[in-house]
């Protein structure tokens, strides 16, 4: 299959209108003046040596564009930095994330083409509680991190695996994510990790490393379709159409729940239950291609002297292993996953049905 020409636009913020992102404050002095020029020459060659086969990536033509052409432009968007802080014993848990996308677009119609959803974290244990300084330093430290945990190194990885859908591929896009009222009241940081979008970035992203395809945006609180700008170091604002989706996925978490499945002086065995419902439909027609209610379950081991457990990250962790499941079953893999579910092999149709939709958006 021939490589599409793109040409590479560097890093950029997605934000409202004018471009701002409250969520993205460390980072953007990170991409302006000197320090952009490096850091978008160091993510151009991470990507080159990645061998990107899908795609032919240009960085010498940006300037000259003009409009009178579509030309296919790739940015290296930062959507979201964030830090968690977790008291555990003495010590304080300090969890840096910053989260983005290999955003595509036609520079002519301003439109998006296809989105890879990237996210990055790093773990830190600190004797005493972080200061704005600490919080701040632990996401510079993720992104200038050069490695392969770094966030150039997983964004050069994204862009540099992406199969742009062809001109007559659909266009797939995960609309909601919303939660049945009360089952997410006693942990209100996974709530909110629900109804701020992360979660949904989060299944895009591991829906697009799952099936190998690029979805539209998700972008959280709107109505399918819309719009989002992506703001450059040199001070350019993009106002970016994203158009209606052709396939929509919605997901609704309906429950939550954990037990005790053995206990002991020295530990507890102890399983953590994620109970979702999803649909995926044509929101023209009303038809629904796929439509199941999903659960996942996994184990973690509690030693007797840990007297705090962090519930609402086991939930959150055994939801992002609910979604990987996802997207292979909708590969046809993940079989033993599938017969577990309470629709069983029984439903293995809807499944062979939403592989066939999956590849009409290649």
């Amino acid at each position: 299959m021939a490589s599409t020409d793109v040409q590479f636009a560097g890093y950029a913020v997605t934000g409202d209108a004018g471009g701002a992102n409250a969520s993205v404050t460390v980072l953007w002095p990170l991409i302006q003046g000197d320090a952009a020029v490096a850091g978008n020459q160091h993510l151009y060659q991470s990507i080159i040596r990645q061998q990107p086969t899908a795609i032919s990536l240009k960085a010498d033509g940006l300037a000259a564009l003009d409009g009178s052409t579509s030309t296919v432009v790739v940015a290296a968007a930062i959507d979201r930095e964030s830090v968690l802080v977790e008291q555990v014993a003495a010590d304080f848990k300090l969890v840096a994330e910053i989260a983005g996308q290999a955003l595509f677009f036609d520079f002519r119609e301003k439109q998006v083409i296809a989105s890879v959803p990237v996210t990055v974290q790093h773990i830190d244990v600190l004797p005493h509680e972080p200061t704005t300084e600490d919080r701040a330093d632990a996401l510079r430290r993720l992104f200038k991190d050069v490695g392969e945990n770094g966030f150039s190194a997983a964004m050069a990885r994204a862009i540099a695996s992406a199969r742009l859908p062809g001109p007559a591929a659909r266009r797939l896009q995960l609309a909601d994510v919303s939660v049945v009222e009360g089952a997410l009241a006693a942990w209100p940081l996974l709530e909110d990790r629900v109804n701020s979008g992360v979660v949904g970035h989060e299944f895009s992203k591991h829906f697009a490393a799952g099936t190998g395809l690029a979805l539209l945006p998700f972008r959280s609180g709107q109505a399918i379709g819309g719009a989002m700008a992506a703001r450059f170091a040199d001070g350019r604002v993009y106002m970016l159409e994203i158009p209606e989706a052709d396939y929509v996925i919605r997901l609704r978490i309906e429950r939550v729940a954990h037990r005790a499945v053995e206990r002991s002086a020295a530990l507890e065995r102890r399983l953590y239950g994620v109970f979702f419902h999803a649909v995926v439909e044509e929101p023209l027609s009303g038809r629904r291609y796929f439509e199941q209610s999903l659960r996942q379950g996994t184990t973690k081991l509690i030693p007797a002297s840990q007297s705090l457990v962090d519930d609402a990250a086991a939930y959150y962790d055994t939801l992002m292993e609910a979604f990987a499941n996802f997207a292979a079953a909708s590969q046809g893999h993940a079989d033993q996953w599938v017969a577990e579910q309470p629709g069983g092999r029984d439903a293995r149709h809807q499944w062979d049905e939403f592989k066939e939709l999956i590849e009409k958006c290649r």
